[in-house]
């Protein structure tokens, strides 16, 4: 994360999307992110360095994630009743949208880089990071990277 070209990365998908970024990533997050490196038997500058070259299609692959999934807003733990169910399209008016954590891009790039070289583990990988609606989100991701290719 504290890499010039991942910094890079960030400031141009910054410029081609509206985006908050939050620089502090705790470390909870951060132990994650490097489970699911290690479950594709990647270390970070593994990944970054092959991310760097085609840097051009991984920002349009993000923004295409970007654009896709932005509508989605998610309300706290601690907010929500243990049985509490919102109607299609409620709004409770408590959510907010606080902006995405500098490390988000890790994620983007473990897909990516799956999406480039083991297609057929996308939805594997997707079960093990415990995605909600792997199959459905997979095939997102698929037309995502279909469409920039």
């Amino acid at each position: 994360m504290n890499n010039e070209h991942y910094e890079a990365i960030v400031r141009d998908i910054e410029q081609r999307f509206a985006m908050k970024i939050i620089n502090d990533v705790p470390q909870l997050s951060l132990n994650r992110d490097r489970d699911k490196l290690a479950h594709i038997n990647l270390l970070p500058d593994e990944l970054l360095s092959f991310i760097w070259p085609i840097k051009d299609k991984f920002i349009d692959f993000s923004v295409g994630k970007l654009q896709k999934f932005s509508g989605l807003t998610f309300r706290s733990e601690q907010e929500c009743a243990p049985n509490e169910e919102l109607v299609d399209g409620e709004d409770d008016g408590r959510e907010e949208v606080i902006g995405y954590p500098k490390n988000f891009l890790i994620l983007y790039m473990i897909e990516f880089y799956i999406l480039c070289q083991a297609p057929d583990h996308l939805n594997s990988y997707l079960n093990y990071a415990r995605v909600s609606g792997a199959k459905k989100y997979g095939d997102d991701l698929k037309k995502i990277f279909a469409a920039i290719s």
